[in-house]
């Protein structure tokens, strides 16, 4: 019918109910908000829970600060929420003509909506049984299998009265009539199938190989700058008649070119940028990403991506920059810009060029016999990660008053950012750490706790923004970093050849190659390194491995596995990270989850779809992955931090991952034992909501039997 009412948008989840908000209800009835609402207190026992609730502050907060079409909810006081049950009993209340006719359309809305979900769970058996390996072998496939899965969730279980709140990604302001799912989700497996079909009768062509020069220029000639845009000045070169130069007058000016690349030979290689460089009287940068600017940026379906070479600011005569990337698999454009950005002065360049360090791997996967290789016998591994500070006495309460059965036992070097230290500093620091380590291993069996002994600070790596020493800068620039750090590893193996309480190795905490220097190894090929010289110790200890950058699911979307045996894979989850960390590094306001950060909605759906790489990854080579790490900060809005928690959770069990919760009293916003006011930094008197959930899991564990 032509006019019947868009009410769908209207709908929300909020709790895990849909509902329709008192201000919407009334609106749609033809009555007064307040005049909904007292109907609703004269008649109280025809409103139970699972009818019509009272939102939160938190809530409501939330709401007006992710939803625009929300933001003047901030200002009520009371905002409720009624089930199709409770719209319809307020209709009967209410008697009037309008709301008993409206009452039939708000009806037909929700039924609708669960008609639609119900529809996607035939699709989505049959999405999930397309082959995995041609699905790996083809980028835009896998594009199409990630933009799906989501949309083809199987309906959701019954309300639960839990607080927190979802909104639905079609909702206001946006104004679009959903299309039925079941007409647009069969109409794109058509489209992936077709695909599918074409891709096998028409490979893709011979990758580039090593060494294969993707861009070059000097800026010579008279079309030096053709094909770019903006604005540079044509001046003498290094060694050369020509260069492109950039002069900003002042720090508010940004000034520079940019050029559009194709970026299809591009993808699945890591490629080296490099250029010459020459500056006078540059401005210090506000930021790290700012300055002079050689950078790449790329897209993708899923994310923007901004690699750059680190450039000094001030004065220096000609000298050379250059970065490494690997350009992800599912690249949809390449721009390269040059210039100066938030800061004053003068800077030339020449010899841009951009070269293939390593070409595409392999994606068509070979799994690995089954059964999959976990490393231990126990149905799941379940804990926490810890500090080399943590006492006996807290590894008795995680290990025996939480039944935790595994420990993330991290190595980690305190460092200012930027700051790096000599071989010698590094063993005096290790060696430290190491008696520690020596010293609780006993009480971690004695407990009941396998272990992951965790590098998380590398030889070679530089200080972060986070206090320690990363995985990176040295450890792919410095080729003698990467001879200790297989030192290193083969000392540890050797150290601890035997020790039965420790499950695996974990080689490098969140690897970024930044830069690989030539005459280096990437972090794929130098884990593989260190991986052989661990087996020639010990040959059967589980090695687990992240992928660059970061660890984080996407990673391994174009990570092929180590030629080693038994090897765990590890990602770490903290997506979103507006809502993960709000207010770690630097102030923000509250952000909710299930809810919308940054235009998109986050909820378990989002969650799964951001760790559908890792699910891939699982399936196509039969390896186990563990969720190394996972958080969200204590004082995220009401129960939000809770509600992440559960959902991740829920997708590592359904997927057979082992788990450490980051972490067990190590820094006190991470700290389930603590409450949700920042201000409060002592332990809650009583359990919280974090700490109650993860103890529920930790329930079910079983002890390792030495």
């Amino acid at each position: 019918m032509s006019d019947e009412p868009n009410i769908a948008p209207l709908i929300r989840l909020i709790r895990d109910a849909r509902v329709i908000l008192d201000a919407d209800l009334a609106q749609l009835y033809g009555v007064e908000t307040r005049a909904l609402n007292q109907a609703l207190k004269r008649n109280q026992e025809r409103f139970p829970d699972d009818f019509a609730f009272e939102l939160t502050r938190d809530e409501i907060l939330g709401m007006s600060q992710t939803v625009i079409s929300l933001r003047n909810l901030k200002f009520s006081k009371q905002v409720r929420a009624f089930t199709e049950h409770g719209a319809l009993m307020a209709a009967s209340l209410l008697n009037s003509p309008r709301a008993v006719a409206m009452s039939v359309y708000v009806i037909r809305a929700f039924v609708r909506m669960r008609e639609d979900l119900a529809a996607n769970a035939a699709i989505f058996k049959r999405l999930a049984e397309i082959d995995q390996t041609l699905l790996l072998h083809d980028s835009a496939l896998r594009d199409i299998y990630r933009k799906l899965r989501p949309l083809l969730q199987q309906p959701p279980l019954p309300p639960k009265p839990e607080i927190g709140f979802h909104v639905k990604e079609d909702a206001v302001p946006y104004r679009v009539k959903p299309q039925c799912p079941r007409v647009l989700a069969t109409a794109l497996l058509a489209g992936l199938l077709a695909m599918a079909h074409c891709a096998a009768a028409d490979p893709a062509p011979t990758p580039p190989g090593k060494g294969t020069v993707l861009f070059e220029t000097g800026f010579e000639g008279t079309n030096a700058l053709a094909g770019w845009t903006g604005t540079a000045q044509l001046t003498a070169g290094f060694q050369s008649a020509q260069a492109v130069c950039f002069e900003a007058a002042s720090a508010r000016e940004n000034v520079g070119i940019q050029l559009k690349l194709d970026s299809r030979e591009w993808r699945g290689c890591m490629v080296r940028g490099s250029a010459m460089i020459k500056a006078e009287n540059v401005s210090a940068k506000p930021n790290a990403w700012n300055g002079i600017k050689f950078m790449l940026a790329l897209e993708t379906p899923d994310q923007r991506l901004w690699p750059q070479a680190p450039a000094e600011t001030g004065s220096s005569d000609w000298r050379r920059v250059a970065f490494t990337v690997r350009v992800p698999i599912n690249t949809t454009a390449a721009t390269l810009h040059l210039g100066l950005e938030q800061v004053a002065g003068k800077v030339w360049f020449d010899d841009v060029k951009f070269t293939v360090v390593k070409p595409p791997r392999s994606v068509n996967p070979v799994p690995f016999s089954a059964p999959t290789f976990t490393g231990h016998d126990l149905p799941r591994l379940r804990g926490t990660m810890v500090s080399s500070q943590i006492d006996a006495a807290s590894l008795r309460v995680l290990g025996r008053e939480w039944n935790a059965n595994l420990i993330r036992w991290q190595l980690t070097r305190p460092s200012r950012p930027g700051q790096t230290n000599s071989p010698a500093e590094y063993d005096a620091w290790l060696e430290g750490e190491l008696r520690r380590f020596d010293a609780a291993l006993p009480e971690c069996e004695r407990d009941g706790l396998m272990v992951v002994l965790d590098l998380h600070s590398p030889p070679g790596g530089k200080g972060t923004d986070g206090g320690y020493a990363g995985s990176d800068n040295g450890l792919f620039t410095d080729r003698q970093a990467q001879e200790k750090f297989i030192e290193v590893w083969t000392k540890l193996a050797t150290r601890y050849r035997g020790a039965k309480a420790i499950w695996g190795y974990d080689l490098a905490n969140e690897p970024v190659e930044e830069f690989v220097e030539e005459g280096c190894d990437d972090w794929h090929d130098l884990a593989e390194r260190a991986a052989r010289a661990i087996r020639e110790i010990d040959p059967t200890r589980a090695l687990i491995v992240e992928a660059p950058p970061w660890g984080g699911p996407a990673s391994l979307a174009d990570f092929a596995p180590l030629a080693v045996s038994n090897v765990v894979y590890s990602v770490h989850m903290y997506e979103p990270i507006a809502f993960t960390h709000q207010g770690v590094f630097r102030p923000s306001g509250p952000v909710s989850y299930p809810g919308e950060v940054a235009g998109k909605m986050w909820n378990r759906q989002a969650l799964e779809a951001a760790l559908q790489p890792a699910i891939a990854f699982q399936h196509a080579w039969n390896v186990q992955i563990y969720l190394g790490e996972f958080s969200a900060i204590r004082w995220a809005p009401g129960d939000s931090a809770r509600r992440y928690l559960a959902d991740v959770i829920a997708i590592a069990e359904e997927h057979g991952w082992d788990w450490s919760y980051h972490a067990f009293r190590e820094w006190q916003g991470w700290s389930v034992e603590h409450g949700g006011d920042r201000a409060d930094t002592q332990p809650a008197a009583v359990p919280t909501d974090r700490e109650q959930l993860l103890r529920s899991w930790f329930a079910r564990n079983q002890k390792p039997k030495w």
